[in-house]
């Protein structure tokens, strides 16, 4: 089996959409949004600068790192990190939103019509990418990897982490429409013509599977990838728990009623 064949196998579309504009493949934006994470910029500078270097000749990279209203000097340490380097940028917003908030943020600073969300932690192997945008072309609007996908893996995570994400992800799968393996993960590749409108209205995590929700909403074509999710680097994660759960609750809910009364939009 040849790679073309295997990334189909492996990729999951939920269903066809209208057509999508033609877009170029090779210029792409990264979006990493920070949060107190001084102690994992070394090896996201690191991480960012073998991405350029490794695929350079193949995609045009902007990197946006969205500063979500650190108080432990992490955007200092950006900038002092990316020097003179034009294809990098720190954007701060000035007080803590949240991961979602930080993402939309990302996207609208973009400066190109692809934009890939990934994790400041080095949580997955984003070289993944080479193999996640190429899916983008046609009709898809959203490509997502995903640990619990049949083909993908976790390892050394958090057992309270990974019981949540799954927990989360099994409930979504019932109240939506795309049926998926994953909803929580930031690690995306967008259209950005498709996203730069729906800012979220849960800003924190919960807002990371409205986003995926408001684009099934409208029809759109996501496709799933599936990636290993490992443990971060550095630091600690900020995911309060028990408010998290209540607020995926919540949007399980609302997603559920909104079934109800209103219909897929083409």
């Amino acid at each position: 089996m040849n790679h073309d064949q295997t990334t189909a196998m492996l990729a999951t579309p939920t269903r066809t959409s209208r057509a999508a504009p033609d877009v170029s493949l090779k210029e792409v934006s990264i979006v990493v949004p920070v949060f107190n994470e001084r102690d994992c910029v070394a090896s996201l500078m690191e991480t960012l600068g073998n991405l350029d270097a490794q695929f350079g000749d193949r995609f045009q990279f902007d990197f946006v790192l969205v500063d979500d209203g650190s108080h432990d000097g992490s955007p200092e340490l950006l900038r002092e990190a990316i020097g003179d380097r034009e294809n990098y940028r720190v954007v701060e917003h000035g007080s803590n939103r949240g991961i979602a908030a930080a993402m939309h943020t990302g996207i609208v600073h973009a400066r190109h019509e692809i934009v890939a969300s990934i994790d400041a932690d080095s949580s997955y192997d984003v070289t993944l990418l080479e193999e996640m945008v190429p899916l983008l072309a046609g009709k898809v609007d959203l490509v997502t990897a995903s640990p619990y996908h049949p083909h993908g893996a976790v390892e050394d995570v958090e057992w309270w982490r990974l019981w949540l994400s799954k927990r989360a992800s099994w409930l979504y799968r019932q109240v939506m429409r795309s049926k998926l393996y994953c909803y929580t993960g930031c690690f995306r590749v967008y259209r950005r013509s498709r996203v730069i409108d729906l800012e979220p209205r849960n800003e924190g995590y919960v807002g990371v599977a409205e986003l995926l929700w408001r684009l099934d909403q409208q029809g759109s074509v996501i496709v799933e990838y599936p990636a290993v999710l490992r443990k971060r680097v550095a630091g600690c994660s900020k995911m309060k728990i028990v408010s998290e759960a209540f607020r995926h609750l919540r949007l399980m809910s609302h997603i559920a009623r909104s079934r109800l009364v209103r219909p897929l939009r083409k």
